[in-house]
């Protein structure tokens, strides 16, 4: 499998999957099957999924506090697309 990013941070490797069309149905249901090969190679805890914020965003911010959630080890928890999604 290949993420969109993986990122070595404090000697953990974090995975970064980018769902940029999950409006499209096919798209979805890929996600999906893709979501649960990251869960059957254990790796939900590190998988961080990023999709586009409604409003106007500072892209670069966000990421950056998306780098700082991990680095302090306080990834955001949510449901759905990932255990660690965030609106860039």
């Amino acid at each position: 499998m290949k993420p969109d990013f993986r990122l070595r941070i404090n000697d953990h490797a974090y995975y970064i999957e980018h769902l940029g069309n999950m409006n499209n149905q096919s798209y979805r249901e890929r996600w999906l099957r893709k979501l649960q090969i990251y869960k059957n190679l254990g790796l939900a805890e590190t998988l961080i999924t990023t999709s586009e914020s409604q409003d106007s965003a500072d892209i670069e911010e966000n990421v950056k506090k998306i780098i700082q959630d991990i680095k302090l080890n306080q990834l955001k928890k949510t449901q759905g697309y990932s255990l660690h999604h965030y609106e860039i």
